[in-house]
């Protein structure tokens, strides 16, 4: 592969709503099709990108802006993956079309392993979000895991809601 692109600004417009947007990394591997790289720092925590709310939509934000501007072109995104960077370890997280691209990655899990549906998936959850969100919907939605690692959880009452829901 070789770096394609670094801080690369794109526009996307969703559901009336504008985004300014500068994806950390776009690599372009041998065939032709790119990653989306995103750098983080600090802790790398389990993330789920596969269910009906994705933990990172920022990712899938790019990917819809990457899609919209690459349309014309035909030029494929192969790879989505967040690159964690730590005094301990450098890792890639995220998927991969096929790991002869890139073998750090993993590929879809049974039966999601169509690489085009799952494109669209995501595509389509991030127009829902957005959609919702121009809408004035913005729902406290917690999941049960995120509370474990909020180091503000005084201020929150997140959890007190978590709590009633499993007790």
């Amino acid at each position: 592969f070789i770096v394609a692109e670094r801080e690369s600004k794109r526009q996307l417009e969703l559901s009336g709503l504008s985004f300014n947007l500068r994806i950390d990394r776009l690599d372009r591997f041998v065939d032709g099709s790119m990653a989306i790289i995103d750098y983080k720092s600090g802790r790398n925590l389990p993330r789920d990108w596969l269910g009906e709310r994705p933990d990172i939509v920022q990712l899938l934000v790019y990917l819809a802006a990457v899609q919209h501007e690459t349309a014309q072109d035909d030029v494929p995104v192969s790879a989505l993956a967040t690159l964690h960077l730590d005094e301990s370890a450098v890792q890639f997280k995220g998927y991969v079309r096929s790991r002869d691209l890139l073998s750090a990655l993993r590929e879809l899990p049974k039966p999601d392993d169509d690489w085009e549906s799952q494109m669209h998936r995501w595509r389509s959850r991030v127009v829902a979000l957005a959609r919702r969100f121009a809408a004035g919907e913005a729902r406290v939605e917690p999941r049960a895991e995120a509370c474990r690692h909020c180091a503000l959880p005084v201020l929150c009452r997140k959890a007190q809601w978590l709590d009633a829901d499993t007790g």
